[in-house]
């Protein structure tokens, strides 16, 4: 299928508060599947917003498929409820620690792709709180595969353009994003789609915890940087068609990745890292 629906779920996640999140996540999804959407997207720790001091008590393992009293189960069983590609992060608890994870589950409710984010936030003091991931994942929808971000990754344009190279039309990314920077969100998701010549699909939340609120303007963003549409800062259920299609047809009109001079930037690469000065201890 050339084509591909998404919604974007524009939540005002309550903090600390999974039962209320999942009931306003069921009734947007319910929009969504009447919009006859293939692939929802939800934000950034959506079950219980940012309450990083109580991690421990909201994280559950990962797990593939739905099942009662785990959070990833339970979004699991939504997806197979709505007859809904879902995609969001949680808190997954692991062996070695609390991951923020962005999960993607299909139709019938089964475990299509995870990625933990790589980048934290150090502004937030995430790393007191949650382990980074150290790997990329990709995500195939409908034959078209699709990169997966979260956040702070939307800062990091190495990432998206490993992406790109292993040939993905779009770029998945769920976050809470703060309205104190709201022009750098709606420059880099642009400049991302531009850069790589893909669609980006970024949900962000709305609302507010303690002092920081989120700016909301969850969007979607074709390969030529034309915004197909901006949330704005009102809750709620955003539906757009991207035409997954017309991805290999613009990157041949304009071959930025044919045009790419990789051994030149890896000896600027070297370069750039011996002239590093060292940072004397204090």
């Amino acid at each position: 299928m050339s084509t591909l629906k998404v919604s974007l779920l524009q939540m005002d996640c309550r903090i600390a508060d999974p039962e209320y999140n999942f009931l306003t996540a069921r009734s947007y999804l319910e929009m969504a599947a009447h919009d006859k959407a293939d692939l929802a997207v939800l934000p950034e720790l959506w079950a219980s917003s940012y309450a990083l001091d109580r991690v421990e008590e909201f994280a559950d393992p990962l797990v593939p498929e739905p099942t009662p009293d785990n959070t990833f189960g339970r979004f699991a069983a939504l997806a197979r409820d709505m007859n809904l590609t879902v995609a969001g992060s949680l808190l997954e608890r692991a062996d070695d620690g609390i991951y923020n994870t962005m999960v993607v589950y299909d139709r019938e409710g089964r475990l299509l792709s995870s990625y933990r984010k790589v980048h934290l936030v150090p502004m937030l003091q995430e790393e007191e709180f949650l382990a980074a991931g150290d790997a990329l994942s990709t995500v195939a929808l409908d034959g078209h595969e699709a990169g997966l971000a979260i956040c702070y990754d939307l800062r990091f344009p190495e990432l998206f353009q490993i992406y790109t190279r292993q040939g993905c039309r779009m770029q998945i990314m769920s976050a809470q994003w703060p309205d104190l920077r709201q022009s750098h969100w709606q420059a880099l998701v642009r400049s991302r789609a531009i850069e790589n010549q893909t669609y980006m699909v970024a949900c962000n939340g709305v609302g507010a915890f303690d002092n920081i609120r989120f700016c909301g303007h969850s969007a979607v963003v074709d390969p030529w940087g034309e915004v197909l549409v901006d949330a704005g800062t009102a809750p709620g259920v955003y539906t757009v068609e991207c035409n997954l299609g017309a991805v290999d047809g613009i990157r041949q009109a304009v071959p930025v990745l044919a045009t790419r001079r990789p051994e030149v930037y890896a000896r600027a690469e070297e370069l750039a890292v011996a002239e590093v000065p060292a940072v004397a201890a204090v």
